[in-house]
């Protein structure tokens, strides 16, 4: 779909902040992040993916994240997920989720964090994307996320496959 996207990421990353980013750079940073060498993948959720890029592009990503054996934790605001996809065998086998309330650590954008780079971005009131790609901050940044999802509980889910 995107075969240039190695190309646009170093552009991405060249870039550091797109204030007038694109959908297409929200797909791209999620399929290098269903690449990650690491294996895994850390996301503060705000909104599901589906809803930002389209559910048949979401879906291509979780087929891909599933292809490459990538796991998802993923920590929520949220008490309750919805159903977001139809791919049961990558919600059985790479996702994970953890909820912790607003009061405690509220969630104001989306954030990828893989290998040695952490993606923000948020769609409201438009798209804006920050890419820093560090190695020593991408480190630190996962170890955050795994002490907040030690103190965080699994979340209520409205559907059957997990």
């Amino acid at each position: 779909m995107y075969s240039n996207t190695k190309h646009r990421y170093t552009t991405l990353v060249k870039n550091k902040v797109l204030e007038k980013a694109a959908i297409k750079d929200l797909y791209e940073i999620s399929l290098l992040s269903a690449r990650s060498k690491e294996k895994q993948i850390y996301i503060y959720e705000i909104s599901n993916l589906s809803d930002i890029i389209g559910f048949e592009k979401a879906e291509i990503l979780r087929k891909e994240f599933l292809k490459n054996k990538i796991k998802v934790k993923q920590i929520t605001n949220n008490p309750v997920v919805p159903k977001f996809t139809d791919n049961d065998d990558f919600l059985r086998k790479l996702m994970d989720f953890r909820y912790v309330p607003k009061d405690i650590f509220e969630i104001k954008d989306e954030i990828l964090i893989f290998d040695d780079v952490v993606a923000i971005y948020n769609t409201e009131p438009k798209i804006k994307l920050l890419i820093i790609k560090n190695k020593d901050f991408a480190k630190n940044q996962k170890q955050l996320f795994i002490n907040l999802w030690k103190n965080s509980v699994f979340p209520k889910v409205d559907f059957k496959s997990v």
